[in-house]
């Protein structure tokens, strides 16, 4: 949790926006604590690498979403395969920045 930024801006976005706005949070290495949940109770937080929790949240064929991807080049690079190989996500809606 001490390496999540803008926690603070997301919530309040999707606050406003409501059900049209969905953030959910990867954490790889540790589970969010009761603590952390509660203190951000818009946004959703999951356990795993990038990847895999967009392999575990998006159907084929998704709508009208948006993906963005910022992160390390491998971690980017996996979640891109994810994102068009198994959910089928256009490569349009996808904005994505690789940095080390």
């Amino acid at each position: 949790m001490r390496d999540v930024c803008l926690l603070e801006q997301l919530s309040r976005w999707r606050e406003r926006h409501g059900e049209a706005l969905q953030v959910t949070v990867a954490l790889s290495d540790l589970a969010p604590t009761a603590a952390d949940q509660g203190a951000w109770p818009a946004l959703q937080f999951q356990t795993g690498l990038v990847h895999e929790v967009v392999q575990r949240n998006l159907t084929p064929g998704a709508g009208n979403e948006m993906a963005f991807l910022a992160g390390p080049p491998p971690m980017v690079e996996a979640t891109l395969r994810s994102l068009v190989l198994q959910a089928r996500f256009p490569p349009a809606r996808i904005r994505f920045d690789k940095f080390s």
